[in-house]
C-alpha cells in the first residue's frame, strides 16, 4: 500500500485530509479501460496548437478539460484557473481543442464516451524563443508519476451536479473537489471541498462524483491509484 499526498492548491484542512488517503491495489480489475490519449495525429490538439501574439516574456500553464466522443473528435473544451493571470491564452487553446482528434477511450473493448478528460498546456516564451507543451493531466500526482501520466478520466453520460447558481451569494461557482481513485476506477470513501461554497453544492457535487463513472489513471501504461482534482465552474 501507498500513501498519496496532494500538495497542490491544498488547503491545511485538504494536506491533513490527502496525508490520511490510502490506496489498496487490487489484484483483479472489474473492468478493462483504455484511456481517450492526445496522440500525434496531423488533428491532435498539439499539432493544431500555435502561440498567441503576446508581449514579454511568459511561463503560463493553462489547464484544461474537454469531452471525447466515441470517434476521437474533441467537444467543448474549457480552461480555468482561479488566478486568470493566463487567460489571454485560453481561448488558443480552446479554438485548437474544438474540433481536434483523440485516441479514443475503451471500456472492455468498447468505444465510450468520456465527459472529462484532463489537460495542460504550457506556453513558454523568452525573447524570441518560444515552445508549447501539452500534458495529459494537471499536474496533481507529478510528484508521483512525472510529468506524463494520463489522468483519470470521468466516462459515460451523467446528470448534471444539480447545484443552482441562484443559491450562491456571488452568483458564481468555482470549486475544486478533490478525491482518490484506486486502479479499479473506484471512488474512495472521503471527498473533500478544496474550496467554499454552500452546503447544497458541494452535497450535490458529492452524490454527482459518487455516481460517475472513472476510468484510472495511467502511468507507464498502467492503471495506477490517483487523487483526481475535478472543478465545477458555473457563470
Amino acid at each position: 500500500m501507498k500513501i498519496l499526498r496532494l500538495i497542490q492548491f491544498c488547503t491545511h484542512s485538504c494536506l491533513l485530509f490527502i496525508g490520511a488517503m490510502i490506496f489498496s491495489n487490487y489484484a483483479l480489475a472489474q473492468s478493462s479501460f483504455t484511456p481517450a490519449i492526445i496522440g500525434d495525429d496531423p488533428q491532435s490538439l498539439y499539432n493544431r496548437l500555435s502561440f498567441p501574439n503576446v508581449d514579454g516574456d511568459w511561463n503560463a500553464l493553462v489547464k484544461c478539460t474537454a469531452q471525447v466522443g466515441e470517434s476521437g473528435s474533441v467537444r467543448s473544451p474549457s480552461c480555468f484557473d482561479r488566478d486568470e493571470t493566463n487567460s489571454p491564452f485560453f481561448p488558443v487553446v480552446m479554438r485548437s481543442a474544438r474540433g481536434s482528434r483523440m485516441i479514443p477511450a475503451t471500456v472492455d473493448g468498447v468505444n465510450v464516451f468520456v465527459e472529462m478528460v484532463q489537460f495542460s498546456v504550457l506556453f513558454q516564451q523568452r525573447g524570441e524563443q518560444q515552445a508549447i507543451v501539452v500534458y495529459p493531466n494537471h499536474g496533481n500526482n507529478q510528484q508521483f508519476y512525472g510529468d506524463n501520466y494520463i489522468a483519470a478520466q470521468r466516462y459515460g453520460v451523467t446528470q448534471s451536479a444539480g447545484c443552482n447558481t441562484r443559491t450562491d451569494r456571488s452568483g458564481e461557482i468555482n470549486v475544486r473537489m478533490v478525491f482518490s481513485l484506486d486502479a479499479n476506477g473506484e471512488v474512495g470513501e472521503e471527498i473533500e471541498a478544496m474550496d467554499r461554497a454552500r452546503r447544497d453544492c458541494l452535497t450535490a457535487f458529492e452524490n454527482f462524483i459518487k455516481k460517475s463513472t472513472y476510468i484510472p489513471a495511467y502511468f507507464e501504461g498502467k492503471p495506477v491509484d490517483s487523487v483526481v482534482v475535478e472543478w465545477f465552474v458555473w457563470k
